[in-house]
């Protein structure tokens, strides 16, 4: 009898590891099919920071419009990005590692307050800023495009999508703790600020060149400008050197 229920286990994790291996072949960037999913997760998640640079012109929490075009793009987005964050579940080794990779961070901050935000009829932003993140795969994709081909462009590629993915995730955080003020003064502090005054204010900072006409108000946004500040400064110092 134990000898049969031994067999049993063998079988399904042998199935397992064979399924799980299947998975993981068909996301590798080496076969067709895993090279159009990363570039379809890469085209959908530019599409949804789209999205969110139109909605960032509403407030950050508000009541969302069954007339706004963007909301069944936006779900269908997410509902693939659902599904594709289940394939890598499934096809991951470690599954503890997994819940820690900068992907994985970015769906479960993403995905989950679209279906809710959608569920409760509000227009809450949160961190959907979070998908400039993917921005980083840029090189990945040029490359699968054969768009780049020298080390010299891979290099350009991979610092403009640095630069790109910083700035834009930056600007995402200074547009919520403004708009939606210190916690501990329940708003009181915040301002208006749009995601492109956001966008200027941040590249005003990264450029070590601050002109004082944006600013940041709340506690949250004017510690996150000193440290970003001090990361721009030895960005710099190490560029010369």
């Amino acid at each position: 009898m134990s000898s049969r229920v031994g067999h049993s286990h063998s079988r399904s994790l042998s199935f397992q590891g064979a399924f799980r291996d299947r998975i993981e072949m068909l996301l590798s960037a080496q076969t067709f099919v895993g090279q159009v999913l990363v570039i379809l997760v890469f085209v959908l998640s530019i599409g949804s920071l789209v999205i969110y640079f139109i909605n960032s012109t509403d407030p950050v929490g508000s009541c969302s419009s069954y007339e706004d075009k963007t909301i069944p793009f936006d779900l269908t987005f997410n509902a693939f990005f659902s599904f594709y964050f289940g394939l890598r579940f499934l096809a991951a080794d470690d599954k503890v590692k997994f819940w820690l990779e900068m992907n994985s961070i970015v769906d479960i901050f993403t995905i989950p307050p679209t279906f809710i935000s959608y569920y409760l009829k509000s227009n809450w932003l949160g961190l959907r800023f979070l998908r400039a993140l993917r921005l980083l795969e840029l090189p990945q994709i040029l490359q699968i495009l054969r768009a780049i081909r020298t080390s010299n462009s891979v290099k350009f590629s991979k610092l403009l999508s640095i630069v790109l993915s910083t700035w834009f995730t930056a600007a995402g955080f200074i547009h919520l703790v403004e708009n939606s003020g210190d916690p501990w003064l329940r708003g009181r502090n915040s301002q208006n600020i749009s995601y492109f005054e956001s966008i200027y204010l941040v590249m005003a900072t990264m450029s070590t060149v601050g002109f004082g006409d944006v600013v940041a108000k709340t506690s949250l946004g004017r510690t996150f400008i000193i440290f970003f500040t001090l990361g721009s400064l030895v960005r710099n110092i190490f560029s010369i050197f």
